[in-house]
């Protein structure tokens, strides 16, 4: 109810020249101005603002109206956020997303150009659209693992590790700082060399996932053209990527859950 009772309060007209002027809330302030030279004014103002203010926030039109506009707001703000994720792909990712949305509007098109069921066609839509937003995780995630996690290879790191654990001296009973330093820093190589392994094996999966995806896609728009029908999409498919962690998506973790949230 509160962004019902904001938006009559601040609800304007178009005015040519200015643009949409909070007409209420001008009127507002100009009563508390007058209000200092006749104090009775603000009584008479509150009691019009209030029956102004109330008639419009419990109004059910209006309310749709307000529903309406920040649906709206909600519906731009997550295309932003889309559009964002997209502008981080490197060029041939972008493209092999560009390709399977064309694919699906190729789907949407031949079923419109049939004449299916307007519920048939929204469901297929439905389902086109959830597959698209898998792919685009599965290629944000692609980019942080190619990109965010260093160029450093399999080889290099191992070199780095021998060297170290070569020129850290024999345990003595008191390690000295240098020795602290040099332990905690193969350590953190190790981690490393861990993670570059593990990588290679999730770009596998990876890839794996967004082939079976590209080919269920082409299956859909195959069957549009041969049986002229909308066949049942299956989008609960078992990825072999784990894209439920936050840590996949690198530094676009938080666009990524955010829309994620809204999807659910």
């Amino acid at each position: 109810m509160w962004r019902y009772l904001k938006a009559a309060f601040l609800v304007g007209v178009d005015v040519p020249g200015l643009g949409r002027v909070p007409v209420n809330a001008l009127g507002t302030a100009a009563v508390t101005i007058l209000g200092f030279v006749e104090p009775s004014i603000w009584l008479a103002g509150l009691g019009v603002e209030v029956a102004l203010v109330s008639s419009l926030a419990f109004h059910p039109r209006f309310q749709k109206v307000v529903d309406a506009q920040a649906g709206t707001r909600l519906l731009q703000d997550n295309r932003a956020k889309r559009d964002a994720l997209v502008a981080t792909l490197p060029q041939d990712l972008r493209d092999r997303l560009r390709a399977l949305e064309s694919t699906s509007a190729r789907i949407l098109s031949i079923y419109q150009t049939l004449g299916v069921d307007a519920a048939l066609l929204e469901g297929t839509q439905s389902s086109l659209d959830k597959l698209q937003w898998i792919y685009l995780k599965l290629l944000i995630a692609r980019t942080h693992l190619t990109h965010e996690l260093g160029a450093d290879s399999e080889v290099s790191l191992q070199s780095r590790i021998q060297q170290i654990r070569q020129s850290i001296p024999a345990q003595t009973e008191s390690s000295t700082a240098l020795q602290r330093s040099q332990e905690a820093t193969l350590a953190i190589l190790e981690r490393r060399l861990e993670n570059l392994r593990n990588r290679d094996r999730i770009l596998r999966e990876n890839e794996s996932d967004l082939s079976r995806i590209e080919a269920q896609v082409e299956l859909m728009r195959e069957n549009a053209a041969i049986e002229g029908k909308p066949a049942s999409v299956e989008t609960e498919i078992e990825l072999a990527s784990d894209l439920a962690s936050p840590d996949i998506y690198g530094s676009q973790g938080t666009l990524v859950r955010d829309l994620d949230e809204v999807r659910r």
